[in-house]
């Protein structure tokens, strides 16, 4: 097969995939090493080709110096692809709010939707048969002989053609050794679009699910479908959106201060006497109501301050604008706490009342 008529070559090895592909007429490169097809797949769906596919340093080596990759004619070409199309497969498959498709297997929906729409996933491709035993043979060897050396005593003493000897010290070694030689695979695309449409398939033909990350909404397919973010980044940072932005401060006056009016609500109830304020003491107060009132304007407080932490954590490269944001956001909901946790810890029973609060 040849990289000028193929320009994108996938080689799989169990789950292991390596993109090569031939940039402008350059000699052809491994522009990426994927975990797995899902991964390559997913860097299609979220168009992140710099620096998820090619680095930069590897655009420097090609003999093209910029700033700005993104803008370089590779990136155009390799989102040369019907994504809408796409978009519409995975809304029908695995974005569904169909309970009856979400019951199904991934495989099975794509066959059902294959039998309806056979031309929505149509691609071409060449398959080659391959194999790459080198680095995992040259790793053992038999009764300390190298597979290099093997092959070539092999030839020496059998009178047989390099290919035959190396065929023969192959299949030593992985008997002698109990070496396993893992299942490989080699497709040629000339298109992106029939290199993702091939992705795509085999993601739904070995039941495995794309989702969209519940933090960054970044298409990923995760190994457990258990899995609500892309990343430890993501879920790290929704963790910490769910915990105060990771503002500790404000994390440590909020606990305290729930806790001090819930106390002192279940002691008004236990004693039937109202709290009231020293430098106030007509006014008598429920903690209950306090701490409903808290809660709410607290909301208003936690939203801004996820707003501006969001603004931060989703940009790739934040403003200091954004960044003065969080800050004054954070700083604002601080001193509320504060505020609100001197004014909690200023209520007192008031033992001298005459009537028992409801």
């Amino acid at each position: 097969m040849d990289f000028s008529t193929h320009p994108f070559s996938l080689c799989i090895e169990e789950e292991r995939c390596d993109l090569v592909m031939q940039l402008f007429g350059f000699d052809p490169v491994v522009v990426s090493k994927f975990e797995s097809v899902g991964d390559l797949l997913s860097v299609f769906l979220n168009r992140r080709y710099y620096p998820d596919l090619v680095s930069l340093e590897q655009i420097r080596k090609l003999g093209t110096r910029t700033a700005f990759p993104d803008k370089l004619p590779w990136h155009y070409s390799m989102d040369y692809w019907d994504h809408e199309k796409v978009e519409t497969i995975i809304r029908d498959i695995y974005l569904s709010e169909d309970e009856a498709i979400n019951a199904l297997k991934p495989s099975q929906r794509f066959r059902i939707h294959l039998a309806f729409q056979k031309d929505m996933f149509a691609c071409e491709y060449v398959e080659q048969p391959y194999s790459y035993p080198h680095p995992v043979l040259e790793a053992n060897d038999d009764i300390g002989r190298t597979f290099s050396d093997l092959s070539d005593h092999i030839r020496v003493k059998e009178k047989v053609k390099q290919e035959q000897a190396m065929y023969k010290a192959g299949c030593r070694i992985a008997d002698a050794q109990n070496v396993y030689m893992p299942k490989q695979e080699q497709y040629w695309f000339t298109e992106p679009q029939d290199l993702i449409m091939w992705l795509l398939r085999y993601v739904m033909e070995h039941d495995k699910y794309i989702k969209k990350c519940e933090f960054c909404g970044k298409y990923f397919v995760p190994k457990r479908n258990t899995k609500k973010y892309c990343s430890d980044a993501c879920a790290n940072t929704q963790r910490d959106l769910d915990s105060f932005c990771g503002v500790q401060e404000a994390k440590q006056l909020y606990k305290r201060i729930v806790s001090n009016l819930r106390d002192k609500g279940q002691r008004m109830k236990d004693l039937q006497l109202p709290y009231h304020r020293p430098d106030n003491p007509g006014d008598w107060i429920k903690p209950q109501e306090v701490l409903k009132t808290f809660y709410a304007e607290n909301a208003g407080y936690m939203n801004d301050l996820r707003n501006a932490y969001e603004a931060v954590k989703k940009a790739p490269a934040p403003t200091q604008e954004q960044v003065s944001a969080f800050e004054k956001a954070k700083a604002t909901y601080v001193d509320w706490l504060q505020a609100q946790y001197e004014y909690a810890t200023s209520l007192e029973l008031d033992r001298d009342a005459y009537f028992r609060p409801d």
